[in-house]
Order: C-alpha cells, then sequence, then structure tokens
C-alpha cells in the first residue's frame, strides 16, 4: 500500500500501470488487488456495476490497499456526485469534447471555490461517515479527476479545454478517436497517430498528467518513454477469455 495518495503519486513522476475492472464482481477486484496490482480501474461506462457493486468493488480494493480509479458512465450530475462520494481514489470521465463540457464537470466535482461540489461530508464513504475531518481540506488536490479526450472534436477544442482550472490529467482515448476519424478499430492509421501525437504534445506542454492505453503501434513501455503518467493494460474479461480460450484447445487437444 502506498503511503502517498494516488494522485501525489502521479505528480511525483510515478509510472502507473494500472489494470481494467469490467466483471463488476468484488471478488475479482480483490484477486486482482492481493496478486499485488496496485491501482484499479474500476469501468462503469461498459461495465455493468450498480452504485451498490461499485463500492463493494472500491471496498474489496481498499481492504488489501489497492487504489482505485471509477470511470463514470456519464456526465450526469448524480452519476458524478454520487460516485465521487463513494470514495475512489479519482475519476476518468469520457468523452469530455468542449471547454463548456470540461467547466461543468468540474463545477460538480470539486468545491469551491474550484466548483460548487455538495457538501456532505459527515455522512458519506469518501470521508469515512465523518470520520476524517481534513477530508474537505483535501478532496479537491487528492482525489484525481481525469478527462478522457477521445474524439476528433475533443483534439480540435483541446487548447481551450486545457485552460479549465481543476483537471488533473487528460486522458487520450484511441479507440474511440479513431472512429471519430472514420478509422473504426484502426488506431494505427497515419491520421489517427498524428492526432494522437498532437494531443500528447499539447497535454505534455501544458503541464497536466498523462494517461492512456496501449494500441498496436506502442506498448505501455513506450507510452510510458513518451511522457505518459498513467497507462491502463489490460482487464479482468479479456485475460478470463484468453484463458479460456487457452483453456478450451487444451481441453480439445487432449480428445485426440
Amino acid at each position: 500500500m502506498s503511503s502517498k495518495s494516488l494522485v501525489d503519486r502521479l505528480r511525483s513522476n510515478e509510472r502507473v500501470c494500472a489494470f481494467w475492472h469490467m466483471s463488476a464482481v468484488p471478488l475479482m477486484v480483490e484477486m486482482s488487488a492481493r496478486v499485488g496490482f496496485d491501482t484499479l480501474v474500476i469501468d462503469n461506462e461498459h461495465g455493468p456495476a450498480t452504485l451498490s457493486e461499485t463500492i463493494g468493488m472500491l471496498r474489496a480494493a481498499q481492504t488489501v490497499g489497492t487504489q482505485s480509479i471509477v470511470r463514470v458512465a456519464s456526465h450526469e450530475r448524480d452519476v458524478l456526485a454520487r460516485t465521487q462520494d463513494t470514495g475512489p481514489d479519482g475519476l476518468l470521465v469520457p468523452m469530455v469534447n468542449t471547454a463548456e463540457d470540461a467547466h461543468r464537470i468540474v463545477d460538480i466535482c470539486r468545491y469551491p471555490p474550484l466548483g460548487a461540489r455538495g457538501v456532505a461530508a459527515s455522512v458519506m464513504k469518501a470521508s469515512g461517515y465523518g470520520t476524517n475531518s481534513e477530508y474537505l481540506k483535501q478532496a479537491n488536490t487528492q482525489t484525481l479527476l481525469a478527462f478522457q479526450i477521445e474524439t476528433e472534436t475533443a483534439v480540435d477544442n483541446l487548447d481551450e479545454i486545457l485552460t479549465v482550472k481543476g483537471v488533473d490529467m487528460f486522458f487520450i482515448g484511441p479507440g474511440d478517436l479513431c472512429a471519430s476519424m472514420g478509422e473504426i478499430g484502426n488506431t494505427s492509421a497515419p491520421n489517427v497517430v498524428a492526432r494522437i501525437e498532437e494531443a500528447r504534445d499539447k497535454i505534455l506542454a501544458s503541464g497536466h498528467l498523462m494517461g492512456t492505453v496501449p494500441r498496436p503501434d506502442a506498448s505501455a513501455k513506450q507510452l510510458f518513454q513518451q511522457g505518459f503518467n498513467l497507462v491502463i493494460d489490460g482487464s479482468d474479461i479479456g485475460l478470463y477469455r484468453s484463458a479460456l480460450e487457452a483453456k478450451l484447445v487444451a481441453n480439445r487437444a487432449s480428445l485426440t
């Protein structure tokens, strides 16, 4: 268990290689944590988890001392606010395409003076149900807020988006970016790579933290060498499917 918050680990130039959890199963989260993953990402955009299941997964990680980011399903106030009140170490917000999007999300997720997050620190899980008397002072600086840049519109608007205060990290999503450019499934297309590199260079120049996922033309190691702070590599469902496929091949071979 790190003695630093996730956001402080990243700000101190620690490279963080995280792992996706898509299955909404706390037992799987606990297993990943006990194996030794120190940072997990609970995916509520493409995964089926309810808020109660999210709390169960966070608790499974926290029991072992593993830090967690929740990727939320939408920009809606109830989704952002209720998820943040469950106490993840960070929020990953998809499809931030304009500075207006960014301002609205910061307003929901940050306490004054940065935003207008609702105050319920005496009762919510994030503050230990009121037992952490420092929570209100620490929340703005110690909870990672990451915005996904994953459409051509977002890259077009990136200069303006980067000026919005209260955002810690910008996370380049190559899968949706290539789809928005008419190259669905082809993250290695030269025009897609050019826009990824354009976004990467602007984020680096801005001084913000930066995250992404590996691509066929860019491994996690290569991405860290390019200046990315967070890379999310692999998922519980993906690994389970691959293991099942390998086991099926082995089982069928034993019958011949």
